[in-house]
């Protein structure tokens, strides 16, 4: 769960990330914002889009250097719902990961084009820093910032921070909330793992 406030603007959403290994360097992702309540001036409540596609495993980290990802995927829009856009939308995201002792730190950049149709680009950047603190309990902080890509995505960015459960290697949970710098929080799918 993932709940934002900004202003007297606040967004709860449920958001999930499936993944399925297929080789040593290709995973299929199935993920999504999920049922998404925003409150303030605008009301709505809906089930975000579903976003597909592969994950490209490029190096593993090394003593010296991070391991290297990248990806592509599809923006799919589900049910109508009041206040919910439905675009076709395109993720590219770059991934460096590194372990640096008991801290597991992700650097992505991503790129977004919003609306294929008439392609609105949007660029971000994330760094998360996540470890264990107790048997499968853990922490997660991590900073982002969005370009504008008015006027469907405006410029965004925050720090959100949350607490990991993970009962089996395969199996993550977490529950966070996020402090947004600007007057809306524009991040729908910003959980990139």
């Amino acid at each position: 769960m993932e709940r934002v406030e900004a202003g007297d603007e606040r967004s709860t959403s449920f958001p999930f990330l499936l993944k399925q290994t297929l080789t040593t360097w290709a995973q299929l992702q199935v993920g999504s914002n999920g049922f998404t309540s925003l409150r303030g001036a605008d009301h709505a409540t809906y089930l975000d889009d579903i976003v597909v596609g592969p994950k490209l495993h490029l190096r593993d980290q090394s003593e010296l250097g991070p391991s290297l990802a990248l990806s592509a995927q599809l923006g799919v829009p589900t049910f109508r719902a009041t206040g919910y856009a439905r675009n076709d939308d395109a993720f590219f995201v770059a991934y460096a990961t590194k372990d640096f002792g008991p801290v597991h730190a992700d650097l992505n950049a991503a790129l977004t084009v919003w609306q294929l149709e008439s392609a609105k680009l949007q660029e971000a950047i994330e760094l998360a820093l996540s470890g264990v603190v107790a048997g499968p309990l853990g922490a997660l902080v991590e900073g982002y910032v969005f370009s504008s890509a008015a006027p469907i995505a405006p410029r965004d960015g925050g720090l959100r921070a949350g607490l990991t459960l993970t009962p089996r290697p395969w199996l993550v949970f977490d529950a966070g909330a996020t402090s947004a710098l600007s007057p809306r929080h524009a991040c729908t799918r910003c959980s990139w793992a």
